[in-house]
């Protein structure tokens, strides 16, 4: 079975680089200020070693988060002078908790990043019920896809908390996109640190019980987004129980059953949207397990 799901992997791997690269990116581009030795250089063979070992996507720091929080920065590993380019093309806006930052069908301002504070990415099921798919942090860049197919969003996006979204505008981004060769490498390994993100998050659920994928989810928002107290260490992003749910797509009864027992063996506090990791080597142990 392993060795299936290992050749499906990089099939996938490979139909989907040489998708992005040769006819979405080239062609979204200018023929005539497309670069293809950056291209090249940008998902070479090189790329495949550095993402996969042996069909398993190899996470590096924090290039991927399993489960509900995502952080994907390309526009930090562009050039710091690149970088002062974009900033200056960009406009920043406020968005009070609750507010519509971007929605599903209507057309993107541009290539958003959240300067602060947390984004919740959310679609729609047949009944009506909504779908959580990510939490955006500090950091975290999206609407790239939909102002490179030059179509509208297909998800909507709110804010978790009081939000600062930073806007690069469609034609800025078009126009430096075929100035600069840097930005469409980095949005390949975006691509492909994605691609393997899905990949992490569908064996996780395939894998794990509930309550070892809610503990893995906990645990790794408590990494990448915790605050350290005498009784353990806070996870800052506001996570429901319900949130759980649905990204997991099980009940809320469901979650409410696992994290009460996590809560009973002292591995984790809850009150509210407030989680507290009281033990993490007892919960890595649990998930691991």
């Amino acid at each position: 079975m392993r060795r299936i799901w290992s050749h499906s992997v990089k099939i996938a791997f490979s139909v989907t680089r040489r998708f992005f690269v040769t006819g979405w990116i080239m062609g979204c581009l200018p023929s005539d200020r497309c670069c293809p030795v950056s291209l090249t250089r940008a998902c070479g063979s090189s790329l495949p070693s550095r993402i996969f070992s042996h069909g398993r996507y190899q996470p590096r720091g924090r290039d991927m988060l399993q489960g509900i929080l995502s952080d994907e920065n390309w526009i930090a590993a562009l050039p710091s002078a690149l970088q002062s380019i974009i900033e200056t093309r960009s406009i920043d806006r406020s968005y009070a908790v609750g507010e519509t930052i971007g929605k599903a069908g209507s057309p993107p301002p541009g290539v958003m990043q959240v300067r602060s504070g947390y984004v919740r990415l959310h679609g729609l099921q047949e009944d009506g019920r909504q779908t959580l798919i990510a939490i955006y942090s500090q950091g975290n860049c999206f609407a790239e896809t939909a102002v490179l197919g030059r179509r509208c969003l297909n998800h909507t996006t709110t804010a978790l908390s009081p939000t600062e979204i930073r806007i690069l505008p469609a034609k800025d981004f078009w126009e430096l996109c075929s100035a600069y060769p840097e930005i469409p490498e980095a949005l390949c390994r975006k691509l492909a640190a994605a691609l393997g993100r899905q990949i992490a998050n569908r064996e996780l659920k395939a894998s794990k019980r509930l309550g070892q994928c809610i503990g893995v989810i906990l645990q790794n928002a408590s990494n990448a987004f915790g605050r350290s107290y005498v009784d353990g260490v806070e996870i800052t992003c506001p996570i429901s129980q319900q949130d759980l749910a649905d990204h997991l797509d099980v009940t809320r009864q469901s979650v409410q059953r696992e994290v009460s027992q996590l809560k009973r063996s002292g591995m984790i506090a809850r009150s509210g949207r407030r989680w507290m990791i009281r033990d993490g080597e007892r919960l890595r142990d649990f998930c691991s397990a």
